[in-house]
């Protein structure tokens, strides 16, 4: 038994993404944009990705890689930036869509669903910018079955 309680769990998540990055570069054109591990209120993990696209959005011949994982009441967007962009980008988000505007080219990010616009946070470290955008409330109509956004 190790000294430090979470010691075996850190050593573990770190073999597993070793395995996964090994994987990854043997596959030849994946590449691995970044990694977030959420944990629910028992302490255990939560996948709860959906068939969300992940993608690439082209502006001015220069590509955005980006990626979606809609959870219950959050959507995270992790999004690769180019490597000589070391400031925060603006974030304007509304509706199903994220803008990012760097200095000279601006992209948009189409969501998977309404997020609010207020309230999100956002991070930016080693070319990795990370955003997380509250899902605006989905109200059901009384005469239909599928939800009203």
């Amino acid at each position: 038994m190790s000294d430090e309680t979470g010691d075996d769990i850190i050593r573990n998540i770190a073999k597993v993404v070793e395995n996964i990055l090994e994987n990854l570069q043997k596959e030849g054109n994946t590449r691995f944009i970044g990694c977030t591990v959420i944990s629910g209120p028992d302490g255990e993990p939560r996948i709860f990705s959906r068939d969300i696209p992940s993608g690439r959005v082209k502006a001015d011949s220069r590509e955005l890689e980006y990626e979606i994982v809609e959870g219950e009441d959050v959507v995270y967007i992790t999004v690769e930036v180019p490597f000589d962009i070391s400031d925060m980008p603006r974030i304007d988000v509304s509706g199903r869509s994220v803008h990012l505007g760097f200095e000279l080219i601006d992209y948009n990010i189409d969501l998977p669903c309404a997020v609010r616009s207020s309230g999100i946070t956002k991070h930016l470290s080693n070319g990795v910018l990370d955003i997380v955008c509250a899902k605006e409330p989905v109200f059901f109509d009384e005469d239909c079955i599928e939800p009203v956004d």
